[in-house]
């Protein structure tokens, strides 16, 4: 299965992703934020866990989300990483209005 998904995913630059933060990795560096939501380009709305690595100007907005629950947009470069994905070159990031 996850040799499916890295194959289907494959590298995929400016990549958009809606979701929400469930988790801020604070000992990482870069930064991570983990964001369970969906991929825009996938044909189906299957939700999945990215990590996605911050900007330092996303830093406060990340943590502002993950506080209030906030539904987030981010796009950028997708990887295949292990049995998942993971986000980097992040271009947009944006907390979406309540």
């Amino acid at each position: 299965m996850a040799k499916d998904l890295r194959e289907r995913l494959g590298r995929e630059e400016g990549a958009v992703l809606h979701g929400v933060v469930m988790k801020l990795h604070r000992d990482m560096n870069p930064r991570e934020a983990t964001i369970y939501g969906y991929l825009v380009h996938e044909d189906t709305s299957r939700q999945r866990r990215v990590r996605v690595e911050l900007r330092p100007e996303d830093l406060d907005k990340a943590n502002d989300a993950w506080r209030r629950g906030l539904e987030v947009s981010v796009t950028g470069d997708l990887e295949p990483r292990g049995t998942g994905v993971r986000m980097r070159g992040v271009s947009v990031f944006v907390v979406q209005p309540e």
